[in-house]
Order: C-alpha cells, then structure tokens, then sequence
C-alpha cells in the first residue's frame, strides 16, 4: 500500500491534519525555516549575481535528519507549508535540505485547516513556484545587506548598538519627519463649545455645535470670548430655525486583512499586534472543539485579500438569509478592486464554518480566543450584507443672537449593523435619533445638563472614568415588544434590566474588565435577588459583584444628594410605559 509524507511548517497542525488523512499518510512538521544565511558573514555573494549562500539553521539538523528517513520510506512526499511567500520559500528549502527526487516532491497549499480543505488541496498539487521562492530570496537578501553594511557605519559615525533595516529605517524616518512637523508647529488658543439638547419624545441628548451667527461662523479664540458667549446664552431659548432632511447609506465593512484586523482588535479589545496575530494563529492551527474534535475556525492570518471563494460567500448569504432574513443579504459581492502590489494567493480572514457561531463553540475557547473569535465572524458576516440606512438632517438651532448645528441621522434600516459596528463607528453616531426633528421639537437643556454634571462630580470624588455611550431607544422599544401593558416591575422590566446588564457586559469585555455590577438595585422597587439572577446569567466569562447598595441607607443618601444637586427624580422607573401606567393611575384616582 502507497504511503505519503505530508511536511507543515507547526507542530500544532500535525495532530489536526493527520485526523483528516488517515493511515496512509505520516505528518510531520519542519518547524518553520530549516536554512537561512550565516550569522557571522553576509552571505551573499554581491560579485556572483548576488548569490546567496545558505546553511542549516542551529538546531535543525535533528529535525532533516528525522524527515529524510520518513523521506526515503514515502512514495511521494507533499509540502504543505503556509500559503505565502515565506511558506513556499520554507517548501524549496526543504526539497534541498532533504535532496528531495522532483518526480516525488510536490506542493500543496489550503487557505484552511478543515478536512475538506485539506482533501482538496491533495487532489490540487503543483509545482513549487519559483517566483514567489524568488521574491522571499530578494527579501531575505535586501534586509541582510541593509542590516549588514549600514549598521556598522551607525556605530562608527552616530552610536554603537543602533540597527539599520529595510523597513525599519524607512520608517524611523517617517517617524522622524512627523516629529519635526509636530515641534515646527505653533500652537494656536481656539475653544469649543457644544450644546446638549433634550429633544421632547428622545431619550437621548442631541450635541449641537456652536456655529457663531446665522450668517457668519465664528472662532471662539479665549476664555473671555468664551464666558461673554455663555453669558448671552444664559436665558436664551433654543428654537430649530432651519431644517433640511436627506438620506446616506453606511457600506458594509470588507472582511478582514492581516493589517484591518490587528487595527480593529487594538481599538476593540485592547489587544497588541503580537497577541493578535498569537491568537489568530491557534484559531487557524485548530482549537478542540467539544463533538467535533480539533478543527482550525478561522482561515489563514496573513493576507493582504479582501476576496471571498464562492463556497463562502454562499453559504454565508444563506446563513444570513435563515437567520435574520432575505432583506439583510447583500447584493453582488464585497471585495476591493484587484491591486498589483496585493498578494492575491488566499482568502481574507473569515470563519471556516459560518454557522459555527462564536456562542456555540464558546465553552471550547479561552476567553481571548472567543473574543478575537468573534470579531472575525461578525466583521465576515457584516461584510455579506445589506448596507444600513440613515435619514440624516441637518438642523440649525437659534439661541438669541448665535446660532448652533447639528446633524442628526435616524436608522432606517439597520443592515450590517444589526451583526457588527466598527469601534470608531460607535464614537461617530453620536445623534442618531429615533423619531423625527421638526420646526416644532422641542429642546430643553437644563434637567440633562445637571443630571451629567451630577455624574462628573460624583465619579471625580471617587476617581471613576464616566463612559457616555450611545443610547438606542429602538433596543428597548424591541425587547419591550408586546409588554407595553405590563405594571411596573413586570416582565417588561425584566427584559429592559436584562438589556442594560448585557451592555454593560459587553463593555467590561470590551475594555479588558473582569468584573461588573449595577446600581439599579439602588431602587427600593426593584427586587435584589431577581436582578442578581439576570446579571448572573450573562456573566460568562466575567465575574458579576452583587451589591446591595440599599444596605446602610443607601437609598436616602441618593435622595439627600439628589436635593443637594437640585436633580428632579421621579416616582416611576422612566420609560414611557411606565409612565403612561402611572397617569392611567393617577386619572382613575382622581390624582
């Protein structure tokens, strides 16, 4: 019977892969590069067409020796190294290290660690492509001869122990011109002021920016303009005196590159570029999962592609369609027009398996693995649908004689949105509303305002951040669905305090917190104990601090301090139905 010798770069694809191939096949892994150039001397022949010389890297001598014994006992040996330009470098290293027979050797490369991947690839094999081989050599080459010959000359001419590199240097000198920009540049005094506005029927506060006079911008320049300014402002109604209403599409994202996901991972989870890649490369190596033992989820971590093969792209528009409708599915495909300098040869990174949602295999990840995990499935799966939908508009508000701006955006159709939104998005749609500005709204500033500087003072005399995020009406309106004639207390409020635990959940995990808790268990109308249950049942991975902060007389110091901030509080929870509930109440009693 045929046997086979299957060489990949890591160990960890070993066990993995030889699952999916069976008895006749030995895996084996070379453990990344075997050769490369000589430490002590350059290494390249600059007189002979820029030959290089290559030895046997330290330590893996043992590693050939044991490959060319399962070698000479294969009938035919395929190199399935990483699915780039080093791992076909890595591939021709290795058929010259081990002396391999060209009639015996083949390549074989999988944009996935699956066994339908891996059994395509093995009907697929080719030839080791020399002009990707070619490509790494001049790489390999020029970051040598940089290193090597300017090096020396910084130790002689500037510091001893500085390094010059191909990339290195280039960049160090971006860096270098931007910093002389920065201390060229002469500070100017400008200040900016921004007006919070309670919109009547809005939950959210709507931030509009001091613009100057109707007709006339204005920079405010000092702290003096500025107080006159607040001063004339003081007893000033603000009053909409202009309104022009439009529409504006948000496209879906494009799945991930190497370089978009470690900038979204660094700005969404707070990771390095390190732990990422770390990370990304144990998804795609393979992780247990429980029922379907070791599979790689994600496809391969380096690419420069935006492109999707035509299996995925399918079943993920079918995934969407089933799950959240056949509205939701985008039309054509998303992928960035072909660009010479982009290396095409692979997939960008997405979920092996869409329907391997990050919540089911949640319990077979660490938690940084599901984090980055998830990540990858909900930027892939927004990347196949529907683009959202705003109707924007943009609003003038008159006070006395200044005149402030804003531009409002209401969700007409969320789209993508309703899987992923973008780290920075979340910062940027600061004034999405859920009804309608109009001539007549109605904007109040006083009770919002003392309510959030209530905020600030109470989180500087503790030494607490206070994070401002974005409130969607349209969430509790969703959860709140058919429970609009529930009392107070009702199962309505469950599912309200079930939402506001989950987002304050997600935000813990989000900055890198372990811990979270509540203080709407502050209320003597709300009940501890069932509050404690929701929160618990949305932990996770993350551990939920049951405070009773009613205890000590919680409750009648927040009333203390209420008054002594002059903020009103009301005798009902504060959503619409509540407080349609309690007028209901009042009229039957004669209130």
């Amino acid at each position: 019977m045929a046997h086979y010798l299957v060489i990949v770069e890591s160990p960890a694809k070993v066990k993995t892969i030889k699952k999916f191939l069976g008895s006749n096949y030995t895996v084996a892994a070379s453990q990344g590069h075997v050769r490369d150039l000589p430490k002590s001397q350059l290494g390249i022949d600059v007189e002979n067409d820029y030959e290089p010389k290559y030895i046997t890297i330290r330590g893996k001598g043992e590693i050939l020796a044991t490959l060319r014994k399962e070698a000479k006992k294969s009938d035919k040996v395929y190199l399935a190294t990483d699915p780039d330009r080093e791992g076909e470098a890595i591939s021709w290293h290795l058929a010259a290290a081990l002396k391999l027979d060209e009639k015996k050797m083949r390549r074989i490369t999988f944009n996935e660690i699956t066994k339908n991947a891996v059994k395509a690839s093995l009907k697929a094999p080719r030839d080791i492509d020399m002009d990707l081989v070619d490509a790494q050599q001049a790489r390999r080459e020029l970051d040598r001869m940089v290193g090597y010959k300017i090096s020396p000359l910084l130790w002689a001419k500037v510091k001893r122990g500085l390094s010059a590199g191909r990339v290195q240097s280039v960049a160090l000198r971006i860096v270098a011109d931007r910093e002389a920009e920065i201390d060229a540049f002469i500070p100017e005094e400008y200040w900016s002021l921004d007006a919070q506005l309670k919109v009547k029927g809005e939950k959210r506060p709507l931030t509009a920016k001091f613009y100057g006079t109707e007709k006339k911008k204005m920079t405010i320049h000092s702290k003096e303009e500025m107080d006159e300014i607040l001063k004339k402002l003081e007893n000033e109604e603000f009053q909409i005196i202009d309104i022009k209403n439009s529409e504006r599409t948000r496209k879906a994202p494009l799945p991930f590159t190497t370089s978009t996901l470690q900038q979204e991972a660094a700005k969404a989870l707070n990771f390095g570029t390190q732990k990422t890649m770390r990370i990304a490369q144990q998804l795609y190596e393979g992780v247990d999962i429980k029922g379907n033992g070791t599979v790689g989820v994600i496809t391969y971590l380096r690419t420069d592609s935006t492109r999707i093969s035509e299996e995925a792209d399918a079943a993920a528009r079918s995934y969407i369609a089933e799950t959240y409708g056949e509205a939701y599915v985008a039309e054509g495909t998303k992928t960035k027009s072909a660009d010479k300098k982009i290396q095409d040869a692979h997939e960008a990174i997405r979920p092996t398996d869409i329907t391997r949602t990050p919540a089911a295999i949640k319990d077979s990840l660490s938690r940084d693995q599901f984090r980055l995990y998830q990540l990858i499935w909900k930027r892939f799966t927004a990347s196949r649908m529907q683009p959202a939908k705003y109707e924007t508009t943009a609003v003038k508000i008159g006070a006395g004689e200044y005149c402030f701006t804003v531009s409002t955006a209401r969700v007409a159709f969320d789209g993508f949105r309703s899987v992923y939104v973008e780290a920075e998005e979340e910062k940027e749609e600061s004034n999405v509303l859920v009804g309608h500005l109009s001539m007549d709204s109605v904007l109040t500033k006083e009770e919002f305002e003392r309510r959030l500087e209530a905020q600030k003072i109470v989180c500087m005399y503790h030494w607490v951040d206070l994070i401002i995020e974005e409130y969607r009406h349209e969430d509790f309106l969703r959860v709140a669905n058919g429970l609009e004639n529930e009392p107070e207390r009702g199962r309505r409020c469950d599912e309200c305090i079930r939402l506001r635990l989950k987002k304050t959940a997600e935000k813990a995990r989000e900055l890198g917190i372990t811990k979270f808790t509540t203080s709407l268990v502050i209320s003597p109308h709300k009940n501890f104990a069932k509050i404690t249950r929701i929160a618990e049942e949305l932990a996770g991975d993350l551990e939920y601090i049951a405070i009773d902060f009613k205890k000590k007389d919680g409750f009648l110091k927040t009333n203390t301090l209420s008054k002594k901030l002059g903020i009103y509080r009301q005798n009902y929870c504060g959503c619409e139905f509540s407080k349609g509930h309690l007028d209901k109440e009042e009229i039957k009693d004669g209130v």
